[in-house]
């Protein structure tokens, strides 16, 4: 059976002796001094828990009401983000619409140009997208874009490859025409429209895609309405 030493001690004894401290230094074989001297380590251990526990206790809780906090502000921002996005859509719209069609802007060479309020509306040709169909032709093409496994890196073959005016694919680096059979073409006609305006924190323009106006949310409209109490300006 083992014994559990239980003694008391309110103050550690005075260690007499230069030697450097420890419980059997300062004990020696002396039973009742090492209990106390344990007891001494123990109730220091216990008072500094009881110091700095009810300190870290209130520090844990003030981290959960921050990490809530700020999972409630990251939510309102990305709320705030997207209607903002879905408020400005309807205007955006319009202004690529303008844009587009005004005759004043027919066979104009800038393919962007500066509005007021320090913003910029442009235009960007909209590029082919190629979809791989038979990925085996590839892995013998384009070894490199090929694992060991034989797996095909479709995204670097896609950068191997380059869409001709009449939509055929050909290798970028020899022009050798690729089998149709092998790859698919979604032509895309037209503009990809785009709006720079500064940025309301930093003041530094930001790209902005433009959805055409058939392509906005359904309540798109009626956010712009909610918002425009002075309704649409009018022209002279």
């Amino acid at each position: 059976m083992s014994e559990t030493l239980v003694v008391e001690a309110t103050e550690v004894p005075q260690q007499t002796s230069a030697e450097p401290y420890s419980i059997l230094a300062r004990a020696g074989d002396d039973l009742r001094k090492q209990g106390e001297l344990v007891d001494w380590h123990c109730s220091r251990i216990e008072q500094i828990q009881a110091r700095y526990g009810t300190q870290e206790v209130a520090v844990q809780q003030e981290v959960a009401e921050l990490e809530e906090r700020l999972k409630r502000a990251q939510g309102t921002l990305a709320d705030l983000q997207a209607r903002s996005e879905r408020e400005q859509a309807w205007h955006r719209a319009h202004l690529a619409a303008w844009f587009r069609d005004a005759p004043q802007h027919q066979g104009m060479k800038a393919r962007s140009i500066a509005l007021s309020r320090g913003m910029v509306i442009g235009a960007r040709k909209e590029a082919a997208k190629v979809r791989i169909v038979d990925a085996n032709y590839f892995k013998t093409a384009l070894p490199d874009c090929t694992e060991t496994i034989l797996k095909l890196h479709e995204g670097e073959a896609k950068k191997r490859l380059t869409v001709t005016p009449e939509g055929r694919v050909v290798f970028k680096d020899t022009g050798e025409l690729v089998p149709e059979t092998v790859v698919e073409v979604e032509r895309l006609e037209g503009d990809k429209f785009y709006l720079k305006l500064p940025d309301p924190i930093t003041g530094e323009l930001v790209s902005h895609t433009i959805l055409q106006l058939g392509d906005l949310p359904e309540d798109a409209e009626g956010a712009f309405e909610e918002m425009n109490d002075g309704g649409v300006p009018e022209g002279d």
